[in-house]
Order: structure tokens, then sequence, then C-alpha cells
């Protein structure tokens, strides 16, 4: 019992002291960005048909800043890119060069929905 004021204390000290924590909400953010419908691999493309469909997004700039950023770390000495940092997960593939900025690129298999490599490298 004789802790019992210092627990009380250090509580509400703890509870004044602490930042509050933002209140955070889920928004669409409009993004610039280009697309390609392709049929075959996008290493060898043809045109698409209607069993062999798929897509390519290129974002850049601030959205493909984000994306660099959260797909983290570099690739080491990948595609042969000097200088040019390059980052990726599963289908997502991002750059950022001095000249050129940042760049990502991402697809889909429009016939069967699954994410695919939306570059060669």
């Amino acid at each position: 019992m004789k802790h019992l004021p210092l627990f009380i204390l250090a509580c509400v000290s703890a509870a004044t002291f602490a930042a509050p924590i933002p209140e955070w909400e889920m928004s669409f953010k409009p993004f610039s960005g280009k697309y390609s419908l392709y049929g075959g691999n996008i290493g060898d493309p043809i045109a698409p048909t209607s069993e062999n469909k798929k897509i390519s997004f290129e974002v850049k700039e601030g959205l493909a800043k984000e994306i660099f950023n959260s797909i983290g770390p570099d690739i080491r000495r990948a595609c042969g890119a000097n200088g040019i940092r390059i980052r990726q997960k599963d289908g997502i593939s991002c750059s950022y060069d001095k000249e050129t900025g940042y760049m990502c690129y991402f697809g889909f298999d429009l016939r069967t929905g699954k994410s695919i490599g939306g570059s060669v490298c």
C-alpha cells in the first residue's frame, strides 16, 4: 500500500507527457502514370488477345518514390545498371536515377488477376 501513491503518480505523469497518436484515415490520392496492354511475356510482348492479355503500369515521381522507399533495400549490380539504384519485391520493380528520378513498374495478368512483373529488369 505504501507504493500505491507513487504508482498513481507515475501513471498520471506518463499519461500527461505521452504524445498524442495522430488519427490515420485511408484516403485515395491522385497520381499520374502510363500503362501498356500486351500478350505473351513482358520480355517478348505480342498483341493482346482475349485469351492472353496482361497489363503493365509505369508510375513516376511521388508515388514511385513512396513505393521505392517501401520495398528496399537496393539490389547490387542489378540489370547491369551503373549509378542507378534498383529495388524489387515480387512483381514490383523500381529504380532511381539522378537524371530520370523515381520510376516503378508492376503488372497483372488480366485473365487470372495474378500480379506479374511490369518490366523486363
